[in-house]
């Protein structure tokens, strides 16, 4: 570049910079020509700063909006999909959900975990086939990273086919996405046995069923103890 090209592109300091005349590359602050004409730029160089400044900050609030927006229509999604199922929702005199809840929570207090049980507490039945969404779901969480409450609801009819440790498995998986926000493991064939895999287990049992919840607390506590 010539003298004048680099003055026009107001460098900022810590710039190496050559031109013609110089015998190698140098701080543009070291240039004596060139530093009267930095102080005379200086205004210049700020105000170019300043405008870098500027659309940085623009771009950071126009993110923040986009994913307020995007928090937004999840939010609105879900209290969508909570209005559907709680529409179908009911109570089954014959099964007592507080007793697997019950269970859930000695388990914890078992492995030193003590996660505080909210009074907002709903589990039940819900023919969640009927709800696109929720088609192909044996059980869902809405309680998900919401601790101020469990929600829960099950699909009656996998529910009253499943054997005892299979509707253990689908009570305790939902339990553990409710009150211990644990998402779900890999779906891999080294998974397949584990409480948090997406799908129910076939041909379990009990043994299965106390092995994988006892990996899942055991798991868990450690990250709760570490907190």
């Amino acid at each position: 570049y010539s003298f004048n090209e680099i003055v026009d592109k107001k460098l900022p300091k810590g710039t190496y910079v050559w031109h013609d005349g110089l015998d190698s590359w140098v701080l543009i602050e070291n240039v004596p020509l060139f530093r009267e004409s930095y102080k005379s730029n200086k205004w210049g160089l700020w105000k170019a700063i300043g405008s870098s400044i500027a659309l940085c900050v623009g771009a950071v609030l126009f993110s923040f909006i986009f994913v307020a927006n995007i928090e937004m229509e999840t939010l609105k999604a879900e209290i969508e999909l909570k209005n559907k199922i709680s529409k179908i929702a009911y109570d089954d005199p014959s099964v007592d959900f507080q007793m697997y809840l019950d269970q859930f929570y000695k388990d914890l207090k078992y492995y030193n975990c003590t996660p505080e049980q909210p009074d907002n507490v709903i589990i039940k039945f819900a023919e969640l086939n009927k709800i696109p969404e929720t088609k192909d779901f044996a059980g869902i969480s809405l309680g998900y990273n919401k601790d101020y409450c469990i929600e829960i609801y099950i699909h009656p009819e996998v529910w009253f086919s499943a054997n005892e440790a299979q509707k253990y498995w689908i009570i305790y998986h939902e339990l553990a996405h409710d009150i211990l926000n644990l998402d779900h493991v890999d779906k891999t064939q080294d998974n397949i046995d584990k409480l948090m895999y997406p799908d129910i287990p076939e041909n379990y049992n009990m043994d299965d069923f106390l092995k994988a919840s006892h990996e899942t607390f055991s798991l868990y506590t450690l990250q709760f103890q570490n907190k």
